[in-house]
């Protein structure tokens, strides 16, 4: 196959034997080796930097989550407790409707606490 030959850019004959060309060329080539590296360098930094904040708002859900379900625990079973002193009589005589009424609160009450 033939050659072409560039004449305008004074790169006639052959290519392969003109150190100017073959300069030229490594270094384009080497440049674009290392403009791809920094991209994906950088990309990748900016890839874990989000990582890292997704985790810190996962833990920080996490944490919230927890704190929440202890402090609406924590009344919870404080009158889940009086009830069922009142339920066994703690608090005097209970007439059977008093009882019944009791009765659902603290089962209901028993099914939040879980």
């Amino acid at each position: 196959m033939a050659h072409v030959t560039i004449g305008e850019l004074g790169l006639e004959g052959d290519l392969y034997k003109n150190t100017t060309y073959i300069l030229a060329v490594m270094f384009f080539f080497g440049s674009t080796v290392l403009i791809l590296s920094e991209l994906v360098t950088y990309i990748a930094q900016r890839l874990r930097q989000r990582e890292e904040r997704i985790r810190q708002l996962y833990e920080a859900r996490a944490t919230f989550v927890r704190v929440a379900t202890h402090e609406l625990r924590a009344p919870l079973a404080a009158g889940l407790s009086l009830m069922m002193n009142i339920e066994q009589g703690y608090a005097g005589e209970l007439t059977d409707q008093q009882r019944a009424i009791l009765r659902r609160v603290t089962s209901r009450w028993k099914g939040c606490a879980r």
